[in-house]
């Protein structure tokens, strides 16, 4: 018999545990029939730490009552008489684990334009195998106070969820050249240790009203001093830099080669901006530092 955790929603089942849908966390309750009594019966679990076990004697059957952790399990099963006679058989029971939270978003591009009086429409989808305990959206203007733009009530929340919102950039009161980055968050119901996903990091670019344009025929050599670089190839770069290190931070752990490998990101980043910084000022002038 399976007992599934009660925050999954799944009713107990009962039949040949290979046949047998077992969630995460599951009671499972095993039955072995011999033809005579065991004095003993010993349940050897691999991997050890991935669930525990009692067992009970009566007559001649022997109950198991095993918790399941997330990890597929594989049962030795010994059992002796009085004699020492002996019985030995395995088991391989399938564990299905409770599964992360998955979250996607269909609109806008991860990183958008709009003018400042413009609206914004965001579509988000969230999934999780037994439930949503929570779904939201945080926001914040260039490297102003995190906010939160819209969070699940409720009422809203269920396995699978399509949720659109707009948000209306006229009453932020932003004006070109600000940005807005985005983020969303979910949250299963797991116990006793619930799941949190955090989504990769977005942007909308607020642009000028009217802009203008003009072709140029000049073309990168391979040998230039900075001029072939631009301000939106940096700004794209440094963005990836931070979406990794978002990501790093939300998973609570970096390893010292990820460490590394954003610093060392980060300094060709800011060579790459010095040499930009210097090109522009060569050719026209003085200006505000990039760096």
């Amino acid at each position: 018999t399976v007992k599934p955790p009660s925050y999954t929603g799944l009713e107990s089942s009962s039949g040949s545990p290979e046949g047998l849908r077992i969630p995460e966390g599951s009671v499972l309750e095993l039955a072995a029939t011999y033809n005579r009594h065991p004095a003993d019966v010993n349940v050897k679990i691999v991997p050890e730490a991935a669930a525990s076990s009692d067992v009970a004697i009566a007559d001649d059957v022997a109950s198991v009552l095993l918790r399941a952790s997330a990890q597929t399990l594989d049962l030795d099963i010994r059992a002796s008489t009085d004699d020492e006679m002996t019985d030995e058989s395995s088991l391989h029971i399938n564990v299905i684990p409770d599964r992360r939270p998955s979250l996607k978003f269909v609109t806008p591009e991860q990183t958008a334009e709009a003018i400042p009086t413009s609206e914004v429409h965001i579509t988000l989808q969230s999934f999780d195998d037994y439930g949503l305990n929570a779904v939201g959206i945080r926001y914040r203007i260039d490297d102003g106070q995190e906010q939160t733009l819209w969070e699940a009530s409720s009422d809203e929340l269920s396995s699978a969820m399509t949720n659109t919102l707009t948000l209306p950039l006229e009453d932020l009161d932003i004006e070109y050249p600000q940005a807005i980055t985005y983020y969303a968050y979910a949250i299963d119901n797991r116990e006793p240790e619930p799941q949190k996903l955090t989504s990769e990091l977005r942007f909308v670019d607020i642009r000028p009203f009217a802009r203008e344009y003009e072709f140029s025929d000049q073309q990168c050599s391979g040998n230039c001093q900075g001029e072939c670089l631009t301000l939106e190839k940096l700004i794209k770069q440094q963005r990836e830099i931070l979406g990794r290190t978002f990501a790093v931070v939300q998973q609570g752990a970096a390893s010292n080669n990820v460490g590394s490998e954003l610093a060392d990101d980060e300094r060709d980043l800011r060579e790459k901006t010095q040499s930009l910084t210097k090109a522009l000022f060569e050719k026209v002038g003085p200006m505000p530092s990039l760096t």
